[in-house]
């Protein structure tokens, strides 16, 4: 597996991260994504993240996460 690929995924795990940065940021998909590949990733994040850290902002946990301030949520 190359190195900052996650299993099952075909993008990397900081282009991913900062997609999902951009949507809930800015309310869209950055151009080129298509919006149902980023909608199965934010949802699967958003589940996980509810779970795990109820209570905490999405977008501060996953700007944390890029960060490296918190391991991935996976």
């Amino acid at each position: 597996m190359p190195r900052g690929y996650e299993r099952r995924y075909q993008t990397a795990a900081q282009e991913i991260g900062a997609a999902m940065v951009s949507r809930l940021a800015h309310r869209g998909w950055p151009r080129g994504l298509p919006r149902q590949r980023g909608g199965h990733w934010l949802q699967r994040f958003l589940q996980t993240c509810r779970m795990d850290l109820p209570g905490e902002d999405p977008l501060v946990v996953l700007r944390r996460i890029l960060a490296g301030g918190l391991p991935l949520l996976v």
